[in-house]
């Protein structure tokens, strides 16, 4: 004998479905949210390895190309070099190629080198810009001591 489903038994299995689903919904909305979370950061960190990357191989680039005679400091691409001391108006840099000042980490407390990162940002006939920052880095991260811009 074969049993049909009253209308009423199959609208509340229909509905407990329903709810069943919407749950399901509301997680998969979660993750979602939880994926574009951590892809945001995974991004982050990558720009920020990248850039540590530079100012490393900006170190070592400006330590080789310092040593020629035609060399133009910042003119061209970034030049960095380890910092001695911040002064109120001025960053002073290490002329042996060498740690100088150091900076406590906030993150871990860990000293870290302080680096000085100089540009000609904008170059015209009317106007040069150069920038000039103390950079320390640490903990993936890249912290900006102290910066001048100058005409």
């Amino acid at each position: 004998m074969i049993r049909s489903k009253s209308l009423t038994q199959i609208l509340k299995v229909t509905r407990k479905k329903s709810r069943v689903l919407d749950v399901e919904i509301g997680r998969l909305d979660d993750l979602e949210k939880q994926s574009k979370g951590l892809r945001e950061i995974t991004e982050m960190k990558a720009k920020g390895l990248k850039e540590i990357t530079e100012i490393i191989e900006g170190l070592r680039r400006t330590q080789e190309d310092s040593k020629r005679e035609d060399y133009y400091e910042g003119k061209y691409y970034p030049s960095y070099k380890y910092v001695e001391r911040i002064e109120e108006d001025e960053i002073v840099t290490t002329e042996d190629f060498k740690p100088g000042m150091m900076h406590s980490c906030p993150d871990c407390g860990s000293e870290t080198p302080v680096i000085r990162y100089y540009y000609q940002e904008y170059d015209s006939p009317e106007e040069d810009i150069w920038v000039t920052k103390a950079l320390a880095i640490c903990c993936d991260k890249i912290y900006e001591l102290k910066k001048f811009v100058r005409n």
